[in-house]
């Protein structure tokens, strides 16, 4: 999927004081990798300057003033995702496959032409539906030792400098007797703190980003297509990680080792204002604007639960702790930035189209609120991320009731600084049959993505500012998409 960082999954560092919201769960939340109809993600998702499609609606509006005539579609997906990793020269992969809707919705066409001298308006158009945005469908595994750090080296690091609150990670460490003063010493320490562990994790997402669309176009004279879309998005994303430290050479005489469990649920809801114009220049090329507004999550939730268990050699077993922490809930809102989309249309005659589109985003618009409470994080945001350029070509050719469709689309880093990866392509392909008031179409797309992934500290470098241990992912995703489409 998109460059998804989970580095995310680990907020907890953080947690001198209670929250779990990070930089990069703001980018993730602001991310597309829209779904859609098998024709859409067939096409790469290009298809801003030619329209005729619910998928549309979630990128250039005006694409459901080209309807002339009434449509119902729905779209059945299934999805894989697997994820390859490289975690202290050990390799290891993952993955996990889901059946979801990428879309389902009606368009109502009204035509307005009995007699054309009479009104530039040809046609108006309404629509309603749900386009799925993002895929958040994952499963990441790592193992490996780890002859640098311990899980607890940076607990210790940051306890120093900010205190261990009962209910923060700190807090829960030094409870399970992972955190201790030495004798006659006043700065916290752990066992093993330059590593020599074997450390394994898994690290599992689901949920999704959808938006209810509601939408509105014109036609006028066949030459100017209007459009607008209020979306109301709404998202669900679950994590839940798993991480075992074990002293596998027995090279401390009192540490045996840790686990760690940490579940967050995500849940959301927003508006967003998308407008959109499809000029048909020529009777052959066609261009394309689109600008989305900031989306408002105005509800955002995180369910938070966690749980540290210790374990020490024998004769020391007493030490041993099992230490939870207390549900916790946080409420919160989020700011996504404006979109900006171009688009360039070629359409041959009954033959064929190709359609080139180029997207710009500025993630630096990303902002949690209230601002008082985000102060770190929001500033954080501003450090790390910077603009995003896509690029998504898209072509189809017709052969009597037979079309055939290619597609590929490109995104940049969001990151500045080369501090992560996360730039995106995709490969995409499919065909359909098309009559009179029956459609289906059927469509695979392959997306591939690099990542790191910091399991124990949310930052890419350490309090000493030494690059932190790092998982090297390689994440493939594929997408097998059916749509039928009803006219009428």
């Amino acid at each position: 999927m998109k460059k998804i960082v989970l580095t995310l999954a680990l907020s907890w560092l953080f947690l001198a004081v209670l929250f779990a919201q990070t930089a990069s769960e703001a980018l993730l939340y602001g991310t597309h990798h829209n779904g859609g109809t098998a024709r859409y993600t067939a096409m790469g998702g290009s298809m801003g300057a030619l329209g005729g499609d619910f998928s549309t609606l979630s990128v250039n509006p005006a694409g459901i003033g080209v309807y002339k005539s009434s449509e119902f579609t729905f779209t059945p997906t299934l999805f894989y995702s697997n994820n390859s990793t490289n975690f202290y020269n050990e390799n290891n992969s993952d993955s996990r496959i889901t059946f979801n809707f990428n879309n389902v919705g009606v368009v109502w066409a009204v035509d307005l032409a009995s007699n054309p001298d009479e009104t530039a308006v040809r046609t108006l158009q309404f629509a309603m539906g749900i386009n799925r945005i993002n895929n958040y469908n994952s499963r990441m595994m790592f193992d490996g030792f780890n002859n640098e750090s311990s899980f607890c080296t940076g607990l210790a690091q940051r306890a120093n400098i900010d205190g261990y609150p009962e209910s923060s990670l700190p807090g829960m460490a030094y409870d399970a007797n992972l955190l201790f003063y030495p004798l006659g010493g006043n700065q916290l320490q752990c066992d093993m703190p330059n590593g020599d562990v074997q450390q394994k994790g898994l690290y599992e997402t689901d949920g999704s980003l959808q938006e209810f669309v509601l939408s509105g176009g014109a036609n006028l004279n066949d030459r100017v297509y209007l459009g607008f879309t209020f979306a109301f998005p709404f998202l669900s994303y679950n994590q839940y990680f798993s991480y075992y430290e074990t002293d596998t050479d027995d090279l401390n005489p009192n540490y045996h080792g840790l686990d760690y469990h940490e579940t967050i649920e995500t849940s959301g809801s927003g508006v967003s204002g998308k407008f959109g114009v499809i000029v048909r220049a020529t009777d052959w090329v066609r261009v394309g604007a689109a600008i989305h507004t900031p989306t408002f999550f105005s509800y955002m939730s995180d369910d938070y639960t966690s749980s540290i268990h210790s374990y020490f050699d024998e004769g020391l077993t007493d030490l041993d702790r099992d230490i939870s922490s207390p549900f916790s809930q946080f409420e919160y809102e989020l700011t996504t930035p404006f979109r900006t989309i171009g688009s360039l249309g070629f359409v041959f005659g009954p033959y064929g189209l190709l359609n080139v589109d180029y997207e710009y985003v500025d993630y630096m618009g990303l902002k949690f609120s209230p601002t008082i409470d985000f102060t770190d994080v929001n500033k954080q945001i501003g450090n790390s991320y910077g603009t995003q350029h896509a690029v998504r070509i898209g072509t189809e050719w017709r052969v009597n009731v037979l079309r055939l469709r290619a597609g590929y689309s490109w995104q940049s880093s969001p990151y500045k600084n080369n501090i992560n990866d996360g730039e995106y392509s995709s490969i995409s392909g499919g065909f359909g049959f098309k009559t009179g008031t029956f459609s289906i179409d059927f469509a695979y797309q392959h997306g591939l993505t690099k990542s790191n992934y910091y399991p124990y500290n949310p930052d890419p470098y350490n309090l000493n500012g030494i690059e932190a241990p790092k998982v090297e992912q390689d994440i493939n995703t594929g997408t097998y998409s059916m749509t039928l489409g009803f006219r009428f």
